[in-house]
């Protein structure tokens, strides 16, 4: 254990951010319904919507990924029908929420904010402030397309359609994502080169993924509508 755990331990142990598990049950119907007609419009966009057995399928995935989307927001997975902690959940809004809160901590303990003022600082916190809300549900709600457009990608190729999928950065991307963009059509299997199956690569990132459809000539054929 390094110099500092235990402190981290107890502030932990200090701080209940409990009320954010409320969130395991407020988000699911809203990210499966994203996911979900993100899914519906894939299948659309590649004119294999008249399958209803992947329409279903689409469907089921939607409502798997938002139980287990929303338990990992707040730290957290489902394991036998029980919600317990989970050591390996990304992107969890709990512990930078933590993270904020340390550092106000520690600058009182470094002299560089007084003690009185503390309470003003977490009200005023920008883990706390509707910014960062809003910034989370947009991520949240681009991650839940991104889902749900893969779904589809697969549901394609399960059933035979030669497809890839290729990274459609937005107008402001970042190098992350415009790297992403440079690998060109891969498998829908595989990740790009940030690491990630689908967008978003970061929180605010606006970036999609598209379809490429191989002919039986070999030919790929973008069947994006950007």
């Amino acid at each position: 254990m390094r110099k500092g755990d235990d402190d981290e331990d107890t502030f932990d142990a200090a701080v209940d951010l409990s009320t954010l598990d409320l969130l395991v049950n407020a988000t699911p119907d809203d990210l499966a319904a994203v996911f979900s007609d993100s899914g519906k419009q894939g299948l659309m966009q590649l004119k294999i919507e008249h399958e209803h057995n992947l329409v279903n399928q689409v469907h089921q995935q939607s409502l798997d990924y938002a139980k287990d989307r929303s338990a990992e927001m707040v730290g957290k997975k489902w394991v036998d029908g029980k919600l317990v902690d989970n050591p390996d959940a990304q992107w969890v809004i709990t512990d930078s929420t933590r993270d904020e809160l340390r550092g106000l901590v520690a600058d009182v303990q470094s002299g560089d904010l007084k003690l009185t003022d503390l309470p003003q600082a977490i009200r005023d916190a920008t883990a706390f402030s509707p910014e960062r809300a809003s910034m989370i549900a947009r991520t949240e709600i681009m991650a839940a397309n991104g889902q749900g457009s893969l779904a589809s990608f697969k549901s394609a190729r399960d059933i035979g359609v030669k497809i890839k999928k290729a990274w459609w950065p937005d107008d402001e991307a970042c190098e992350i994502c415009l790297g992403n963009a440079d690998d060109g059509d891969i498998e829908v299997d595989a990740e790009f080169s940030s690491g990630d199956d689908a967008p978003p690569a970061h929180p605010n990132c606006e970036c999609v993924i598209i379809p490429v459809v191989s002919d039986d000539a070999g030919d790929s054929e973008d069947d994006s509508e950007a």
